[in-house]
C-alpha cells in the first residue's frame, strides 16, 4: 500500500509539474542592440533620405531592424504608419531591397500592413488616405498574409474595423474592409478571445463597418468566451449614448441582420452615403429610425469645419 501511495504521488507531482510548465508563456529573448549602420539606416529611413539608406545597406544595416526605435517597429512598419510623413514611395524602396512584409514589431503585436490599416481615419487630409489606398494592395500584391494574426489572434481587418468606423474617410475604409475579404480575409475570424471584427464595430457603434461586414456575410451570431455577441456589446455600448444615436441605430441593425446586409457603397457619392433599409415596421418598442452613415460623416466633417475656424 505504501508503494501504490509513492507511485500516486508521484505521478501527481509529475502531473503537476507538466500543467505548471504548460501554462507558462513563452519566454521572448531580448534582440541584440542594433548595430551603428542599422540605426543610421533608420534615421535615414525616417527622413526619406535614400541616398543614405543605400549608404547604411552597403555597410551592412539590418533593413528589418525590430529594435532601431523604442516601439520596436521595424523600417516597413514606420513607413506605412499612417501620419502626415506616410510615403508610398518608401514604402517600394524597403519592399524591393528586402523587407519582411510580414515580420511582426516586438512583442508580435503588428505587421506592417496591420499598422497600415491602424490608420488615423478622422484625418480630413488626402495624403494619408490616398497613400494607404496605394501601400495596402502593393504590401498585399508582395506577399503580406491578410489571414496573419498577431500575439492576440486579432488579424489586419481588426485593426481596420477598430479604426474605421464612420469617418472622413467612411468609403475609403469601406472599400479597404471589401478589399481584404476579397483577398481572403476570414471576416468571420475569431481572436483568443473570441471577438469578431463585427463585434468590434458593433462596440464602437460604426454604423457604416457594421453594414459593411453584415453585407460581406459576417455572422452577427457568433460569441465571445465571455458568451457575448455583437447584438449584446452593442447594445451594451448603447446605453451609455442618447436616443437616435448611432449606437442605438446599430442596435437596429443588429437585430434585423438579414435587413440591413446592404452594400453601404451603392450610391456612390464622395461620402459613400448608403441606401438605407426600411425602419422597422410598426410602433415596435425601441424602433429605430434607419441607419445614416453618410449623416454621420457629415456631421463629423462640420464638427471639424467648426474646430478649424471654417
Amino acid at each position: 500500500m505504501k508503494q501504490l501511495n509513492k507511485i500516486v504521488v508521484s505521478m501527481f507531482l509529475v502531473c503537476a509539474s507538466s500543467a505548471a510548465f504548460a501554462v507558462k508563456p513563452p519566454v521572448q529573448e531580448p534582440l541584440p542592440p542594433p548595430s551603428k549602420a542599422s540605426l543610421l539606416f533608420y534615421t535615414a529611413a525616417t527622413n526619406k533620405n535614400y541616398e543614405m539608406m543605400d549608404t547604411y545597406l552597403a555597410r551592412g544595416a539590418d533593413i528589418n531592424c525590430g529594435n532601431c526605435d523604442v516601439y520596436g517597429k521595424p523600417p516597413l512598419a514606420m513607413s506605412v504608419s499612417a501620419d502626415m510623413t506616410v510615403d508610398p514611395e518608401l514604402t517600394v524602396y524597403l519592399v524591393n531591397h528586402g523587407a519582411n512584409v510580414n515580420l511582426l514589431s516586438k512583442g508580435g503585436l503588428m505587421s506592417p500592413l496591420m499598422y497600415a490599416l491602424d490608420s488615423s481615419w478622422s484625418t480630413a487630409w488626402a495624403k494619408p488616405r490616398d497613400a494607404l489606398l496605394k501601400n495596402v494592395p502593393f504590401l498585399v500584391d508582395n506577399g503580406a498574409d491578410v489571414n496573419l494574426v498577431n500575439v492576440n489572434g486579432f488579424n489586419a481587418l481588426f485593426f481596420l474595423v477598430a479604426k474605421g468606423y464612420d469617418n472622413y474617410s467612411f468609403k475609403a475604409s469601406m472599400q479597404l474592409m471589401r478589399y481584404l475579404v476579397d483577398k481572403g480575409t476570414d471576416v468571420n475570424h475569431q481572436a483568443k478571445d473570441g471577438k469578431t471584427a463585427l463585434m468590434f464595430a458593433a462596440g464602437g457603434c460604426g454604423v457604416g463597418s457594421v453594414q459593411n461586414l453584415l453585407f460581406l456575410h459576417a455572422n452577427p451570431n457568433l460569441k465571445n468566451k465571455l458568451g457575448e455577441t455583437a447584438l449584446s456589446i452593442a447594445e451594451d455600448a448603447a446605453v451609455k449614448s442618447g436616443s437616435g444615436s448611432g449606437c442605438n441605430q446599430v442596435v437596429a441593425m443588429l437585430r434585423n441582420p438579414d435587413q440591413y446586409a446592404i452594400d453601404p457603397l451603392a450610391n456612390n457619392n464622395v461620402f459613400g452615403a448608403a441606401p438605407t433599409a426600411p425602419a422597422p415596421v410598426g410602433n415596435a418598442p425601441g424602433a429605430q429610425p434607419a441607419p445614416n452613415p453618410a449623416a454621420a460623416v457629415q456631421g463629423l466633417i462640420n464638427v471639424f469645419g467648426k474646430v478649424m475656424g471654417k
